[in-house]
């Protein structure tokens, strides 16, 4: 990375000069050291741009054109920052963030290139990830410097949706589900709305294991996380954060009926034969519901009271629910 850098700013100062020394007439020589230090930008994986102080475009090398695909034409010498601003919008225009007309937007885009900022991320409609760094240059002007960091993010991406998702189902983990409980009080706080967590622990799981194996038992849980996700709205959250344990988070409720509605529904779902090559499966499941702000005011305190119910119905009566309190 620095040595791209370096590399783009030594170009812009090695244009500078060597423009400079034209003037003296040294133009063989000259010539070559700019083609030489055009061709080494060029090869370049990222992308480098030159404007000068009047933002207009001196330079760029073939990745700044690839990376600005929809405006390759307009990147020539000469075009100013605005123009190729304005190209980009209009030509690709998918409507505005934060409700921005096409001319609010190139405005902002076309601010935040004076104002001097030095690094931001940008993320093109092909899903393309750019790190983007302006460097300004001793006669006014600028190097632009464009970092297709697009494998490093989704890198990322995966490692944080390993982190937190559960392999075997592919739903959010304990974590993640807190940090969704998190989102749902604040949310919850700002509308004066309810909402309620279900801890749900599968009836007859084990035996399920012990009587088909662990590989039945895998196939019984992700058709488990089916059946749940189908119980609920997207707006909800559904966890896994234990063996044959599950977490709800079911958003924005009205009345308290409707928890024991869905509640019926998912002990209904979950209490369906499950069909495989081994045979089929008969669980049930038992049900603990907390709700905010009645029976609980943060997250862990709400897990805890849904979990604490959950097992007083696993001790009594199982393949049923009962709230908090």
């Amino acid at each position: 990375m620095t040595v791209i850098i370096l590399l783009a700013l030594s170009f812009g100062a090695g244009w500078y000069f060597a423009r400079r020394k034209f003037s003296r007439a040294h133009l063989p020589e000259d010539k070559k050291l700019i083609d030489f230090m055009i061709d080494s930008v060029d090869r370049l994986p990222d992308g480098v741009a030159r404007f000068d102080a009047e933002e207009r475009l001196v330079y760029c090398n073939s990745t700044y054109r690839d990376l600005n695909e929809i405006i390759a034409d307009l990147c020539v010498p000469g075009t100013s920052f605005e123009t190729l601003a304005r190209g980009k919008v209009t030509r690709d225009w998918q409507g505005g963030e934060k409700g921005m007309t096409q001319e609010e937007y190139i405005a902002e885009r076309v601010a935040t290139f004076r104002g001097g900022q030095r690094e931001w991320l940008e993320q093109y409609e092909d899903g393309t990830w750019v790190l983007a760094r302006d460097h300004p240059t001793d006669d006014g002007g600028r190097v632009c410097l464009r970092l297709d960091i697009t494998e490093r993010k989704n890198a990322e991406d995966r490692v944080r949706h390993l982190a937190n998702h559960d392999p075997l189902t592919g739903l959010p983990s304990l974590n993640l589900a807190q940090e969704n409980l998190q989102i749902a009080i604040k949310m919850a706080d700002r509308h004066k709305w309810q909402f309620a967590v279900f801890f749900i622990d599968l009836d007859g799981f084990k035996s399920v294991n012990d009587s088909f194996g662990h590989q039945c038992g895998d196939k019984l849980l992700q058709q488990v996380a089916k059946r749940l996700t189908g119980c609920l709205r997207q707006s909800d959250t559904v966890a896994r954060i234990g063996g044959d344990e599950f977490l709800v988070i079911l958003n924005e409720i009205k009345l308290i009926t409707d928890c024991a509605d869905i509640a019926s529904k998912i002990i209904s779902e979950l209490s369906r034969p499950f069909i495989a090559e081994e045979g089929i499966a008969q669980i049930g499941a038992s049900l603990g519901i907390a709700i905010y702000p009645k029976d609980a005011q943060d997250a862990n305190a709400l897990i805890k009271a849904a979990d604490k119910t959950m097992y007083e119905v696993k001790f009594s009566s199982k393949n049923a629910y009962r709230f908090a309190g």
